[in-house]
């Protein structure tokens, strides 16, 4: 077939060619990617590598079940880059325009929290150590949420529109929630929960506190001898059983 002097149907098998040749060549490089996180836990060239991952990820996770492998790992390089990318302006922001995002799953079995308008209301009773840390937020004034769904996160995002913001959840959770806060142009941090679950789960404080209170991406926890007696103290609470 041939228009104005153009086989058409040559020219769709040459376009046809040069796109699967390189769907496979960034499929290859996000293969690549993968490879060098799982051996080493770092991100090349984060901005580049997000880029790529994203095109192929809907590929990549139908590999992975064909596989029967847990694709889990893509996601938490996800986060992870997103986390590099961001860094550096999440800790510009000061602690007053910052938002931080709790898991329902976090308080006990017991929570005697009541749900409000702007989430699960913590009242510090005790039992879990979501209490002690929305204490050290109110401390540094940072907007301190406990969301039952992600409706809420984007309800608390419109109406006190913070600078900066930091989830907490499952791998998939926190995912999608930097993904959900991304077009807000807004600098976010995530930090995955030790355990998954619907109830009594754990977050790794050291980790979290290490973002929640960053003041420039090269900052340390383990400079801070107080923040990281705090965090070895609230991590017990939920050892306790109540």
């Amino acid at each position: 077939m041939v228009f104005l002097g153009v086989d058409i149907i040559r020219l769709f098998g040459w376009v046809s060619l040069i796109f699967f040749v390189s769907f496979l060549f960034f499929l290859f490089l996000s293969i690549v990617i993968l490879f060098l996180f799982w051996k080493t836990n770092k991100v090349y060239f984060p901005s580049i590598a997000f880029v790529i991952l994203k095109g192929v990820e809907t590929p990549l996770k139908y590999f992975f079940w064909m596989l029967k492998l847990d694709d889990e790992i893509l996601d938490r390089l996800l986060i992870e880059i997103m986390n590099k990318i961001n860094v550096r302006n999440y800790c510009k922001i000061g602690y007053e325009k910052r938002a931080v995002f709790f898991p329902q799953c976090l308080r006990h079995p017991k929570c005697p929290a009541p749900l409000v308008s702007e989430g699960l209301m913590c009242v510090a009773c005790g039992k879990c150590g979501l209490g002690e840390i929305k204490k050290l937020c109110m401390k540094e004034k940072i907007d301190f949420f406990i969301a039952p769904g992600s409706t809420l996160v984007k309800r608390m995002m419109k109406k006190h529109k913070p600078k900066a913001v930091l989830g907490v959840g499952c791998c998939m959770e926190v995912k999608e929630g930097m993904e959900l806060i991304m077009p807000f142009n807004l600098p976010v941090q995530g930090v995955v929960l030790l355990n998954d679950g619907c109830m009594d789960t754990r977050v790794d404080l050291i980790e979290l506190f290490d973002i929640l209170f960053a003041k420039n991406e090269y900052d340390s926890i383990y400079d801070k001898k107080d923040v990281v007696s705090q965090a070895e103290h609230i991590s017990s609470l939920w050892r306790e059983k109540k």
